[in-house]
């Protein structure tokens, strides 16, 4: 079996009525990334579009060039 390197990193953000919020783990604060009410687009259910909050998750996967 061999070994290879993968980079990995986790994004963190949240949809809110005023926009798409994105975590920055480095200053420990959310910033706005987009001013637009996304929310009806976050999930399948009904009640998404009118949460008062929608967090997302999503990862980034790469590998070296070799």
């Amino acid at each position: 079996m061999t070994r290879r390197e993968v980079n990995a990193t986790l994004l963190a953000g949240a949809a809110l009525p005023d926009g798409v919020w994105l975590y920055d783990p480095g200053q420990h604060a959310l910033h706005l990334h987009l001013a637009t009410d996304i929310r009806a687009q976050t999930g399948l259910q009904d009640f998404v579009a009118t949460a008062p909050l929608n967090v997302t998750f999503a990862q980034t996967v790469g590998y070296p060039q070799t």
